[in-house]
């Protein structure tokens, strides 16, 4: 994925209300361009089968989108957090580029951002019930 460290950066530095919006709109523009859409689709159809693509998507994930926009959050349990963020995601690319689930696959960035910005804005920022927190370990 070609988000770089200077849009994570930009995002760190909106408001913390407004992260989930953008964190849904530069992941999901990322698969937008053509020259990132098969080899981010490739990706993630290997997920499946390699542990080393898998390990790069995490990797990629944690390292350099969602790791630093948790971080810069302070909130507890970043791991859990940065998880969850990464899980729904994939789940989202897989549903709309991979499935082709139609409703995924016709809506467009801002549909998609409006559905799914407010369940990704709460994995950074939000208060995570005890539950995942304690078993998390």
């Amino acid at each position: 994925m070609h988000a770089t460290a200077h849009q994570v950066s930009a995002l760190i530095r909106t408001d913390p209300d407004d992260m989930g919006k953008h964190v849904v709109r530069l992941f999901l523009t990322a698969w937008q361009d053509q020259n990132v859409l098969a080899p981010l689709s490739a990706m993630i159809r290997s997920v499946f089968s390699d542990e080393g693509a898998a390990d790069a998507l995490r990797q990629f994930l944690a390292t350099h989108m969602l790791g630093p926009l948790v971080a810069a959050s302070r909130r507890d349990r970043p791991d859990v957090r940065v998880a969850l963020a990464a899980s729904h995601l994939a789940g989202l690319a897989i549903g709309r580029h991979i499935l082709g689930v139609a409703p995924l696959a016709k809506a467009d960035i801002e549909q998609l951002g409006a559905c799914v910005a407010p369940v990704i804005q709460h994995y950074p920022t939000g208060k995570l019930p005890a539950v995942v927190a304690a078993r998390a370990d």
